[in-house]
């Protein structure tokens, strides 16, 4: 059972991330946000931080987009529940 829920999981994270690459370089709002963000980091990666500082913004920002990713995989499989759910009362499932 662990073996296929690894797969289910594999399988929903690359299917976000390519929805994500998609939106990117669809929406214009988004691709420029991410352009500022990749900027930023530039900038904040040159900047002159105390270590203690620059560890702690870090771990910030690792722990910021491991928390976002756990939301996407949600928000993916909520929708994917959703559509069933909705193809059901309109009778197109059982």
């Amino acid at each position: 059972m662990e073996e296929y829920e690894e797969i289910i999981t594999l399988a929903i994270s690359q299917l976000t991330e390519k929805a994500m690459r998609e939106q990117r370089v669809t929406d214009e709002k988004v691709s420029a946000i991410t352009g500022e963000l990749i900027d930023l980091s530039q900038e904040v990666a040159d900047a002159s931080l105390a270590p203690d500082l620059r560890s702690k913004l870090d771990r910030y920002l690792t722990l910021t987009h491991l928390l976002e990713g756990f939301h996407e995989e949600h928000l993916y499989v909520q929708g994917a529940k959703d559509c069933v759910q909705l193809l059901k009362e309109l009778g197109v499932l059982a």
